[in-house]
């Protein structure tokens, strides 16, 4: 189906340009990247996925495996929906693997200087007022959820996660397929001048870390 449930079309596939009308193909992990600025109407399909494997495959089980494993990247979007990885070697093989889950660092267009105290220059992590389901590649949310976002300042920072912590959100699509993705919970955020560029956010020097994950 297309992205307003309508009329059913072929599916957009991974490289192909795409909109929120001319969905990408969900079914093979697929979705619409819109990248920056905001206000884009065209995207690329892109693929989300949740582990990639790297290294030769070992005929060992596991035996004194060093385990280690990096931060989770900063989001690659500043609001809506997006990706943030992280290698490590924490399996039953002790090989590599790229994991990736979903982030929202905030809701585009949200209206969040209007929650600024009297006398303060930021709101650094507040938390929506009224519960919302998420969506991804033209899928819902099955349950509803009342998350913490980071805020915004009004001199000039921006308000990144600091802690967070990684649970599974299942999404239910328009053709009745459901399935799970792994997806960032905001615990607390930091609010600093080491800002991401308007640009795409993995190409700028922006590369602030989230710590403390519980998954």
């Amino acid at each position: 189906m297309d992205g307003c449930g309508c009329c059913r079309v072929c599916a957009k596939q991974l490289g192909e340009l795409c909109t929120e009308k001319d969905a990408c193909d969900h079914h093979k992990g697929l979705f619409c990247d819109f990248g920056s600025p905001i206000n884009r109407r065209i995207g690329v399909c892109t693929a989300f996925r949740e582990e990639d494997t790297y290294g030769p495959d070992p005929s060992i089980m596991r035996a004194n495996c060093l385990v280690q494993t990096t931060e989770w990247s900063a989001c690659s979007k500043t609001c809506g929906m997006g990706i943030s990885t992280r290698v490590t070697n924490d399996n039953r093989e002790c090989r590599l693997e790229k994991q990736s889950r979903l982030c929202m660092v905030r809701p585009c267009e949200s209206q969040l200087e209007e929650s600024i105290k009297k006398g303060k220059k930021c709101i650094r992590t507040p938390r929506i007022s009224k519960p919302m389901k998420y969506e991804f590649s033209d899928c819902t949310s099955t349950k509803m959820y009342r998350p913490k976002f980071c805020g915004v300042c009004t001199d000039g920072r921006c308000c990144t996660p600091h802690r967070t912590t990684t649970m599974s959100v299942e999404f239910k699509c328009p053709d009745g397929e459901m399935m799970k993705k792994k997806m960032m919970f905001i615990k607390t955020c930091a609010c600093h001048y080491n800002c991401p560029s308007e640009n795409d956010i993995f190409m700028s020097g922006y590369y602030r870390k989230m710590i403390g994950d519980m998954a």
